[in-house]
């Protein structure tokens, strides 16, 4: 059961099977929260695919990073008040190389 607070997960320092027990972990948290609140409370979702060099990358995560953590900030307020909670999970990712690059593709950009 979902624990209600907001908490990341850093693998920095831990080895790609300590990464991959952590990640696991998350997802396994995540989906079971989705799978409890049922499929209409989920009241928005996104998913994209984006070129990005590294500034980029630390520039986007950066970005959404500050607006979760001002939102986080202001929650008890907003908690002590009774308003309803909403969870969430945000997630930026490398994809596997494209087929000219040995991988399974990207999908075509939209239009």
């Amino acid at each position: 059961r979902a624990t209600g607070l907001s908490w990341r997960l850093r693998f920095h320092a831990a080895s790609r099977a300590e990464q991959q027990v952590g990640t696991r972990a998350a997802w396994t948290a995540f989906l079971d929260e989705v799978q409890e609140a049922g499929g209409p409370e989920v009241t928005s979702w996104s998913r994209f695919f984006l070129h990005l060099d590294e500034e980029g990358l630390a520039a986007l995560s950066g970005r959404l990073q500050a607006v979760l953590d001002e939102y986080a900030a202001t929650d008890a307020a907003r908690r002590s008040a009774g308003l309803p909670a909403h969870g969430g999970m945000l997630v930026l990712h490398r994809l596997a190389p494209g087929p000219d690059e040995g991988g399974p593709g990207v999908p075509s950009a939209p239009g």
